[in-house]
């Protein structure tokens, strides 16, 4: 009985673990990913803010459009190395 209780709070903390780890994990991804948009949008502002050019400025977009590329990546990846 007592294994039994040490365990289950053992995967418990392990599970509080990997979130807290998934967590952490999103946030630098999120904050790598805004520093590679402000660094493009700083290079291309001239192309970017242009109406020939919709929703690459930073309002229109620019985050979401280097998030989505990141993801699709992701995506492709987990895709060629079989992981669902």
């Amino acid at each position: 009985m007592l294994t039994s209780a040490w365990i289950m709070d053992e995967q418990q903390h392990q599970a509080d673990k990997l979130t807290s780890d998934s967590q952490q994990t999103y946030h630098l991804r999120r904050n790598q990913l805004n520093s590679i948009a402000d660094q493009w949008y700083s290079v291309n502002s001239d192309w970017a803010s242009s109406h020939d050019h919709p929703g690459c400025s930073p309002n229109d977009g620019v985050y979401k459009q280097i998030e989505g590329w990141a993801n699709d990546g992701g995506a492709q990846f987990r895709g060629m190395a079989g992981i669902h």
